[in-house]
C-alpha cells in the first residue's frame, strides 16, 4: 500500500492522512477518528464472464456449452471473419429446458467459425 493515503477533514478543520505507516488509532485536537481495521486490499474483480466457442466442423446448428451462469450475448463469425446472424436458443438441447450454461445457434446455412459469448 505504499503511497496510498486516505485524507480526512474534520469539522474543526484538522486534516488527517492515513497510510500504511500510520497506526490504527489517530487522535486530533478536539476530534477522535478511530480506524477499526486496516487490512490488505481484496482481489481485483473478475469482470464480466465471457467465452469463445470454436466450431471446427461445418454445421447449421451449433451446440455450445459455456457454463457462464447467464444468458450471454452472442456474436458469430465464419472462417472468413464475416459476421453471421443466427437464431439463439438459450436452452439445453437434451432437456429442451431454459439453460444458463448451454445454448444453440441455428443458421440458414452450414459453415464453421467462432461464437463469442459475453
Amino acid at each position: 500500500m505504499a503511497n496510498t493515503y486516505v485524507t480526512i477533514s474534520t469539522p474543526a478543520g484538522n486534516v488527517v492522512k492515513v497510510s500504511e505507516a500510520t497506526s490504527n488509532k489517530i487522535v486530533t485536537t478536539g476530534n477522535t477518528i478511530k480506524i477499526v481495521s486496516v487490512g490488505a486490499q481484496g482481489p481485483a474483480g473478475s469482470g464480466d464472464l465471457n467465452a469463445v466457442h470454436t466450431q471446427d466442423t461445418a454445421a447449421s446448428t451449433w451446440q455450445v456449452t459455456h457454463n457462464l451462469g447467464k444468458y450471454p450475448s452472442v456474436s458469430v463469425i465464419d472462417t472468413s471473419n464475416t459476421l453471421v446472424n443466427g437464431k439463439i436458443l438459450y436452452e439445453d438441447w437434451d432437456t429442451n429446458q431454459a439453460s444458463t450454461s448451454k445454448l444453440q445457434i441455428i443458421f440458414t446455412a452450414t459453415f464453421a467459425g467462432k461464437a463469442f459469448l459475453n
